[in-house]
């Protein structure tokens, strides 16, 4: 006899599974243990503020801020601080987006196989979602190296690496349901049968709707 696969279910985790960016609290943290890199970051994050979420040149100016912040740092360091922050937020009533928690969650009851594909640094992001609740659901993230000056991004699993990522580890994504909240998630949501657009803006929605098929927007807390 033959089974039927589980259905392929795929959140983003800032954004959706998260209120805020993880990795931006861990960046923002490290400058201001460090004020004399502010004026160096901040050209950069202005640039990539002004550019469009698919613009390839804003995920390398986010490359670029990342490893201005992590300079100096290697991965025992690091580790301890990825870990701690991701605790932390997850215990913040202000981070975790408790509904779609609850849906991830859901998901993984009925069977679903549950995955996070976040830009967010892997450990980061593990020690969110284990301490949120979801240490079973698999992990699709950044990955940091180290580097002469410190650690710097070798993987960025941002727009459409997502794709690149789920296609190499044989994924099919033909039946797949995305939580998003992101036009960064363009690649990965023209692959997908159906998206949910979880808190975006409406200039999200606008720009997503005429493009991606099967597109529904909901507002969770």
């Amino acid at each position: 006899m033959s089974s039927t696969p589980p259905r392929i279910v795929l959140f983003d985790l800032d954004g959706v599974l998260s209120h805020r960016d993880t990795m931006s609290h861990v960046v923002i943290r490290r400058f201001a243990q460090h004020p004399l890199r502010i004026p160096l970051g901040l050209p950069m994050l202005a640039a990539s503020l002004l550019l469009d979420p698919t613009n390839d040149n804003r995920a390398k100016l986010n490359r670029r801020l990342v490893a201005l912040a992590l300079r100096g740092l290697q991965h025992t360091d690091y580790n301890a601080l990825a870990d701690s922050a991701g605790e932390r937020l997850a215990l913040s009533p202000h981070w975790p987006v408790l509904a779609a928690i609850a849906r991830a969650g859901h998901h993984l009851e009925l069977g679903d196989r549950v995955i996070v594909t976040t830009a967010s640094e892997r450990r980061l992001a593990r020690r969110y979602l284990d301490a949120v609740g979801l240490g079973t659901v698999e992990l699709f993230a950044s990955e940091l190296k180290a580097t002469f000056t410190g650690l710097a991004c070798v993987t960025h699993n941002y727009g459409v690496q997502k794709v690149v990522a789920l296609d190499r580890a044989r994924i099919d994504l033909a039946d797949a349901l995305l939580y998003t909240d992101s036009s960064s998630d363009l690649p990965l949501a023209l692959r997908c049968r159906e998206t949910v657009l979880v808190n975006a803006s409406s200039a999200t929605a606008r720009r997503l709707a005429p493009l991606v098929p099967r597109l529904t927007r909901v507002r969770w807390r």
